[in-house]
């Protein structure tokens, strides 16, 4: 059984996105979608580590990251992490990172293995 489960910490300006079992670009594309519906925190976390991404290809990485962008426009400052544990979810999230990029996100996106490198570096103000 697949479930993406969002939980919004408004206090302190965070979302997170916890996936769990097989996920598919769809899932995650209509979460995006109902997630800039409403009221979107400066930071966001998903957190894969329950999750199975056995099936994503090229693809539907590159779709994720322009659905994403499309909607990520309006909050410019904005810092999403990815929380990807093994090594082929890891190798997933830096190619999501270089979709991001081509397709001229306004949001910063980075992967870490764990969450609490995730959470430090969305702590971390500009420079």
């Amino acid at each position: 059984m697949s479930a993406i489960i969002t939980n919004i910490d408004a206090r302190n300006d965070l979302t997170i996105h916890t996936l769990e079992g097989p996920i598919s670009s769809n899932d995650i594309i209509t979460t995006i979608e109902e997630y800039y519906r409403g009221q979107p925190t400066t930071h966001i976390i998903w957190d894969f580590t329950a999750a199975t991404l056995n099936q994503c290809r090229d693809e539907d990485i590159q779709a994720i990251a322009v659905a994403a962008n499309k909607h990520s426009k309006a909050w410019p400052d904005s810092k999403t992490a990815l929380v990807l544990p093994g090594d082929l979810q890891f190798g997933l999230g830096r190619m999501y990172e270089t979709f991001a990029e081509l397709e001229n996100g306004a949001t910063q996106v980075q992967s870490f293995r764990g969450m609490t490198e995730a959470q430090a570096w969305l702590a971390k103000k500009p420079l």
